[in-house]
């Protein structure tokens, strides 16, 4: 398995917060991943429909698995989300993309959709290299 795909099993089996909220990483490779929040009533505000803290969520995660593919982790610095319609049921997808990556950090566009295919929010997350392996050597 390549260590893109052994940081998204390791992502998805040891982040409790996203596993509860029924957030996964579907697809990562350096510089490039895809996740999806499957909705269920505890994603939902009290207007019915998803909470922006979820979409949120959401983009972070996609952020992490595109940014940590390499195995380097790396940690959330700032995120900034436009959020452009209400997310709706039944799932919402993200994709981030890298836009620049130095030694140190990194700069990454989020999208979120939904079912539809239509654009729900996009988020632009910052992101510094601990200098450390996200999955410690053996």
């Amino acid at each position: 398995m390549s260590a893109a795909g052994n940081v998204a099993d390791f992502m998805n089996q040891n982040d409790e917060f996203c596993r509860q909220n029924h957030i996964q990483i579907t697809k990562n490779s350096p510089g490039y991943a895809e996740a999806e929040l499957v909705v269920s009533c505890s994603s939902l505000n009290g207007s019915g429909v998803v909470q922006g803290g979820a979409i949120l969520t959401l983009a972070d995660f996609c952020f992490a698995g595109a940014a940590n593919a390499g195995n380097m982790q790396c940690v959330t610095q700032s995120v900034n989300c436009q959020f452009l319609r209400p997310g709706t049921p039944p799932v919402l997808r993200a994709i981030a993309r890298e836009v620049s990556r130095s030694k140190r950090s990194c700069l990454y566009r989020v999208e979120i959709f939904n079912a539809d295919q239509e654009l729900v929010a996009y988020a632009t997350c910052n992101g510094v290299y601990t200098g450390k392996a996200l999955i410690p050597e053996e």
